[in-house]
């Protein structure tokens, strides 16, 4: 008997031991999973400014294009054109 008391106990003590390690590695993937995000966002929000200013200058052109074509030159000064 005092021989499986003993070994319930070192198991007692692995399976602590094992829960342990597995909530510092939750902790741990908690805290990589925050900084991937965080990369993720920074990555990506640029990419979006960026879309949006290149929206925006196909839209002047396209504009500048439509009123050249209608002959509305004074709207823009030649200083843009050159």
């Amino acid at each position: 008997m005092p021989q499986l008391e003993e070994q319930l106990s070192r198991l007692q003590r692995e399976k602590n031991d094992l829960q342990s390690r597995m909530e510092e590695d939750q902790e741990d993937m908690n805290e990589l999973m925050k900084k991937h995000k965080a990369a993720v966002a920074q990555v990506t929000q640029p990419a979006g400014e960026q879309f949006e200013s290149i929206s925006y200058t196909e839209t002047e052109v396209f504009n500048a294009q439509t009123e050249a074509s209608a002959g509305n030159y004074d709207e823009y000064p030649r200083a843009q054109w050159q």
